[in-house]
């Protein structure tokens, strides 16, 4: 089966790959993501709309490496706000959990669930239950959304299912993921599959300075939140929390060598399609070296 993939990018130059597999989002695992990528098209109706998120990554992989992506429960589209508010008219604000703990019940030997919310907004439409919905107005978490990406969209046609699918730009799909506010190994290593699955699209030293560019620009977004939640008692638990207070820090400083350790399980992943180790640990070098030089892009 084929699937033809076309990168829109910044010079207007057109590169069209013509790949002999499905992808992973086609993959029998992830059928409930492709039933919402579908139910999503159709809401859009040929307006702006861009796939992120986990479900964004599958259609850059192949069905070979399914096994090694968890199913999503729900699936990331990216929008201009007034295409937006056209495509789901039910749509309305929303919070998005930032992390769930155990705390004990004072005067009681027991624990109870507490739940902890993202400062930064999502819309979600009743009518499209799964389907979180990030505009310009939102961003998505700390990464801005930006007028640009939608002009540097990835085209997927997925003939197995009959759908075409606009992708977000590989670096700000990858900027999402391996942000401090949201890194787990598993996040991050989908999002270096999605990008070693297509080194004949990708240059990665490319990718990885134009994602510290999007992570750099995060930096100030986090900032100001931490600054609110200082004067407000109902933000409080980013007061204490050390991804938010740290953001700076963490981002150059312990997130480079988070990566470095993905890589002996990348390159076993990334064995099955015929990438090579030492490719692998180039593109995570690569990546890590521009996270750590993010204060020094900062001042420059």
């Amino acid at each position: 089966m084929h699937c033809y993939i076309t990168i829109a990018l910044a010079v207007s130059m057109q590169i069209k790959i013509n790949k002999e597999q499905t992808t992973c989002l086609e993959a029998t695992p992830h059928a409930h993501e492709l039933l919402l990528t579908k139910r999503a098209l159709e809401a859009a109706s040929g307006k702006t709309m861009l796939l992120d998120g986990g479900s964004g990554k599958k259609v850059l992989i192949p069905s070979t490496l399914s096994n090694y992506l968890r199913p999503s429960i729900d699936i990331d589209v990216i929008m201009p706000h007034n295409d937006a508010l056209k495509a789901f008219s039910g749509m309305a604000k929303d919070k998005m959990v930032d992390k769930v703990k155990m705390l004990p019940v004072e005067g009681k030997l027991s624990y109870e669930s507490v739940t902890y919310y993202s400062p930064f907004p999502v819309y979600r439409d009743s009518s499209y239950v799964d389907t979180d919905i990030f505009t310009t107005e939102t961003g998505l978490g700390p990464i801005s959304i930006v007028p640009n990406i939608f002009k540097e969209a990835i085209t997927v046609n997925l003939l197995n299912s009959g759908m075409v699918v606009n992708v977000a730009d590989i670096a700000f799909t990858i900027a999402t993921s391996i942000n401090p506010l949201v890194f787990t190994n598993t996040r991050a290593r989908s999002s270096f599959v999605a990008l070693f699955s297509n080194l004949d699209t990708f240059d990665v030293s490319d990718v990885a300075a134009r994602s510290a560019e999007y992570l750099a620009t995060s930096i100030e977004r986090v900032n100001e939140v931490v600054s609110m939640a200082m004067s407000s008692s109902s933000r409080s638990h980013i007061k204490y929390d050390k991804n938010y207070r740290s953001y700076e820090s963490i981002l150059s400083e312990k997130t480079p060598n988070k990566i470095r350790m993905l890589d002996k399980k990348l390159e076993k992943i990334m064995s099955k399609v015929g990438i090579e180790n030492v490719t692998v640990k180039n593109g995570i070098n690569a990546f890590s070296s521009e996270l750590a030089g993010i204060k020094k892009l900062l001042r420059s």
